[in-house]
């Protein structure tokens, strides 16, 4: 956030969970990103142990095998674990810059590859979503901002469902996923007029690339 911004109580910035500004200016979020010259560096938080309102879990088919996907607006970008990837017949791609990631555990990896073109099912509708082929510990997927703000997709915290548009964007059908929590807690739960903000801020991050 910008020094000397007035602070808007009633904002939430949805990455990092702090009130009085938006995802776009969250400085948190820069900082997980800022980095070395061969690439950006990421963060995969302890969402097992961790879950916030912005992380659900369940059991989805990716490229018709069983995986556990963690959908999380805090992550920037999309994984699959190491192990996992080796079951998908998609030969990684090679990338230009290397990113290097850090882990729960305070380890730090890097990967210079995506699998692209890898097929999700939720509830019998197939989406593309590119992975990063890393080594992950509890989840095989971790479906992050980048693809989550491409779908427009919107995460129910407090009902654990992911909403995520799908046909014509003009008249679009919303796929609603539920997902069981793992973790037993207090519901949080959005007022219409968080949600209303949580999608305007995808929106404006969206449109600003």
């Amino acid at each position: 956030m910008a020094p000397g911004a007035a602070v808007q109580p009633n904002i939430v910035c949805y990455s990092c969970g702090e009130r009085g500004y938006k995802i776009s200016e969250c400085s948190k979020k820069t900082n997980q990103r800022g980095g070395n010259r061969q690439g950006q560096a990421y963060v995969i938080r302890d969402a097992e142990h961790n879950q916030g309102p912005n992380v659900v879990t369940g059991t989805f088919l990716l490229n018709n095998r069983y995986a556990t996907v963690l959908f999380d607006f805090g992550e920037d970008k999309s994984f699959v674990n190491v192990n996992f990837s080796h079951l998908i017949d998609i030969k990684p791609v090679k990338l230009s810059s290397s990113y290097e990631v850090k882990l729960a555990n305070r380890k730090v990896v890097s990967t210079n590859s995506v699998l692209r073109g890898c097929t999700l099912n939720l509830l019998d509708h197939l989406f593309d979503i590119d992975l990063m082929p890393i080594e992950l510990g509890t989840f095989d997927v971790i479906v992050g901002m980048d693809w989550l703000v491409e779908r427009d997709a919107l995460i129910v915290c407090g009902r654990k469902e992911v909403h995520v548009p799908y046909g014509n964007k003009t008249t679009p059908t919303t796929l609603t996923s539920r997902i069981q929590n793992r973790a037993a807690r207090a519901p949080y739960r959005l007022a219409p007029s968080e949600l209303k903000e949580l999608s305007d801020q995808l929106k404006e991050l969206s449109e600003k690339g």
